[in-house]
This record gives C-alpha cells, sequence and structure tokens, in this order.
C-alpha cells in the first residue's frame, strides 16, 4: 500500500477559560480548559474508500505558580 501525504492549513475557532487562586503572595494555582475545533476533512483512498475526519481538541492544564 503507498504512502499518502498531504499538508495544508487549516482554520478554525478556539475558547477557553480559567481561573487562578492565591494561597499566599507568592504562591497560586491555576486551572485552565481550551477547547479547538478546526472543522472536518474527507479524504478519498480509491474508487470506494473514503475517510472523514474531525480536528478537534480539549485540554486541561494545572499549574502551579511561585512569585519571587
Amino acid at each position: 500500500m503507498p504512502a499518502i501525504s498531504e499538508s495544508h492549513t487549516a482554520f478554525g475557532w478556539a475558547a477557553g477559560a480559567g481561573v487562578e487562586y492565591a494561597f499566599t503572595d507568592h504562591l497560586t494555582a491555576k486551572l485552565e480548559y481550551l477547547h479547538v475545533d478546526l472543522g472536518k476533512d474527507t479524504y478519498f483512498g480509491g474508487t470506494v474508500d473514503e475517510s472523514r475526519r474531525q480536528w478537534r481538541n480539549d485540554s486541561v492544564r494545572i499549574g502551579l505558580n511561585y512569585k519571587f
């Protein structure tokens, strides 16, 4: 089976939210959420083969900050 390669730029949207809490004047903790949606692609691999991909990503990040 031959390898297939494709490269292109995708446009979409992103939305997120986060909170940060200060335990002391120097120590904070944070929690962030981010959703990215870059749309859909359809690939054809011959006469009948078809594959659809939806390009989405959800991420959650936590952090601990120390301020000098």
